[in-house]
């Protein structure tokens, strides 16, 4: 049986990096549907909360979510599945975190694309994948193209409830 149990934190404002940090905890962020610049930022907070917390003497590790799709490239609609998933998924945790709505048996029905709230339609994912700067990477050993928007990995260690 593991010891100490990692505890993960969901991090976005300078506050909630902080007090993961000074907690020992690790972070876990999310840009949400928006670019890199976001991630950018989104480090920031966590560098910062690093260099504010000198007493914690492992580094916790950060985690960024980000969605990714594999699928063979001759298949020019392979897309869509990734493209209308994601979608699916935002427009849910909009229902969600919003409190649009009350879930029903544990689940929640997406946001309309266009909603009373907002004055302008949700963003289609496409165009948010385009704000992601997704990458493309093809695999010729499984006939696969791999997009993704993952930064580059930070340091590593570990974090426990322990501390």
């Amino acid at each position: 049986m593991q010891r100490d149990l990692p505890v993960w934190v969901a991090a976005r404002s300078p506050e909630s990096h902080d007090f993961a940090v000074a907690n020992g905890c690790n972070v876990m962020v999310t840009p949400l549907m928006k670019g890199d610049e976001e991630v950018q930022s989104l480090v920031e907070k966590y560098e910062t909360a690093i260099a504010d917390h000198p007493e914690i003497a492992q580094r916790p590790e950060i985690m960024v979510l980000r969605h990714t799709y594999v699928h063979a490239e001759d298949e020019p609609e392979g897309r869509r599945a990734d493209t209308e998933g994601v979608q699916k998924f935002y427009r849910t945790f909009d229902a969600w975190f919003g409190n649009k709505q009350e879930p029903v048996d544990g689940f929640m029905e997406p946001s309309p694309i266009t909603s009373p709230q907002r004055s302008a339609p949700l963003p289609k994912l496409s165009s948010a994948c385009a704000a992601m700067r997704c990458w493309e990477s093809p695999s010729s050993a499984s006939g696969t193209t791999t997009r993704s928007a993952m930064p580059k990995r930070s340091a590593r260690s570990s974090c426990s409830s322990s501390r």
